[in-house]
């Protein structure tokens, strides 16, 4: 999964985007939030893994 597929998940599943330059923190309304490297490059499995467990979601 590249970052641009991650971002438009996250915010499918009602993520808000607040971010800086090299990153975007995405927060749900509910508390809960994580950061994504902003960029197209493809996300590494292991990061992905602890960004589910950031947010309770699956992602892929």
């Amino acid at each position: 999964m590249n970052t641009r597929e991650l971002i438009r998940k996250l915010r499918s599943l009602g993520f808000q985007e607040s971010g800086t330059k090299k990153h975007a923190k995405f927060r749900h309304p509910d508390g809960r939030w994580t950061v994504v490297s902003k960029g197209s490059h493809e996300i590494d499995i292991e990061l992905l893994k602890k960004m589910e467990q950031q947010i309770g979601e699956k992602l892929r």
